[in-house]
């Protein structure tokens, strides 16, 4: 079996966005992409014992900044890698990809499919998105169904009305209460394993610090407190958690909300990739690597939200693992069905899965997503000197990728 090494892996903390009237803001809304992209590029080849001129392919992943950062347009990817080194004799042919919330895996199968077919030796993946600095009403155009006109979130909440009908005691896995529980224990997850991540301080234009973390766990007091009164009202007063959840809920939704999605967040990732042979030769200190990749496609896009289960199932078949065969797994629960879903299916205990939290409170930014879940998935594993993981994003329409990877 064909394999890719990951040589070394880097991420900014996720900044929370502040949904404004005109432009969103965060902390790190003086920077710009290649600013931020810069810091965390620096900071991957910091003893990797590769450098960035050895480089043969670098491509970029974004949703949202690439398509609106003027000038920047097909021109982002070569402006970042040549910004964050300049003097280097760089030779990195560069690429841009975007596939919604799965746009970093498409980097990285860019990069990797350079390194199978032996067209690059060293190949850099890297992920932005800065969901501050744009107007909330664009960034909505790209979470909206172009042929329905209707929001993810009013997809994933259509979806999951439907299995609560069909599959027997559905609520009991799908509604309220169990996406509640398990938004509880996201905020939970992060705040508790806020100090295991390795994360690149990121600096503003004066030197000043801007951001050391990932900032929705400084919410963590305010929501886990509303979130446990809305858990016990719905066992105690129904009527009055209704109230409570409907001030949450997104337009014309009776179970999706605010509080159980991923919230918007602005962040960067880089993963170094290398031929395994050529790693090996060289004595890299290699972190882990890729064994598998699958895609996979519902037949009906709104079932986006169940697609990492169908892209699981094919990453394992061509792995040649079982369910039972992985230590743990990361899924971006945008919407709180898609953990719930992959629970369901395979029987994955709650402590298996996303078990530093996740982006219902840490934050999604979009384009970096996938990359920062990978390098937080490689840290669980060693941390709790395990080996094998799985990590399924579902993107819209209709879609999922997933990786396994193993720690060496």
């Amino acid at each position: 079996m064909k394999t890719v090494d990951i040589i070394a892996a880097a991420r900014s903390g996720i900044a929370s966005v502040s949904i404004e009237s005109e432009k969103n803001t965060s902390v790190l809304s003086e920077l710009s992409p290649i600013d931020l992209a810069g810091q965390v590029l620096r900071n991957v080849f910091e003893g990797s014992g590769v450098s960035p001129e050895e480089v043969d392919s670098f491509c970029l992943a974004s949703a949202i900044t690439q398509k609106f950062s003027p000038g920047l347009y097909y021109a982002l990817p070569n402006r970042i890698l040549s910004s964050a080194f300049p003097g280097a004799n760089l030779r990195a042919v560069c690429r841009l990809t975007e596939k919604a919330c799965s746009s970093g895996g498409m980097a990285l199968r860019s990069t990797m499919t350079d390194i199978l077919t032996r067209q690059s030796r060293v190949a850099l993946a890297c992920g932005i998105d800065l969901m501050c600095g744009q107007s909330n009403a664009l960034i909505m155009q790209g979470l909206t169904d172009p042929e329905t006109g209707d929001i993810m979130a009013a997809q994933a909440d259509k979806t999951t009305n439907r299995l609560i009908q069909e599959i027997q005691n559905g609520g009991d896995f799908f509604g309220l209460v169990p996406q509640y529980q398990y938004t509880k224990e996201s905020f939970q997850l992060t705040h508790d394993h806020v100090g295991d991540h390795t994360i690149v301080p990121i600096y503003g234009n004066d030197g000043t610090l801007l951001l050391d973390h990932d900032e929705g766990v400084d919410e963590y007091a305010k929501k886990i407190g509303y979130i446990e009164r809305i858990l016990a009202n719905l066992g105690e007063n129904p009527d009055k958690a209704e109230k409570m959840i409907r001030r949450s809920n997104y337009p014309d939704c009776s179970l999706t909300s605010t509080l159980t999605s991923a919230k918007y967040g602005s962040a960067a990732a880089a993963i170094l990739l290398a031929d395994p042979e050529w790693a090996e030769d060289l004595g890299l200190p290699r972190v882990a690597r890729i064994v598998a990749f699958a895609e996979h496609s519902e037949e009906n896009p709104e079932d986006f939200i169940l697609a990492p289960y169908g892209a699981a199932k094919k990453v394992l078949a061509l792995a040649e693992l079982s369910a039972e065969d992985i230590d743990r797994w990361e899924n971006n629960p945008a919407f709180a069905l898609a953990p719930l879903w992959l629970m369901y299916n395979f029987g994955i205990p709650r402590s298996k899965i996303n078990s530093w939290g996740d982006a219902i409170a840490h934050g999604h930014p979009i384009g970096a997503t996938l990359l920062i879940l990978l390098w937080k998935l490689i840290q669980i594993l060693q941390k709790n000197k395990e080996r094998t993981g799985l990590l399924a994003v579902c993107n819209a329409i209709g879609e999922a990728t997933a990786f396994v990877i193993e720690i060496y």
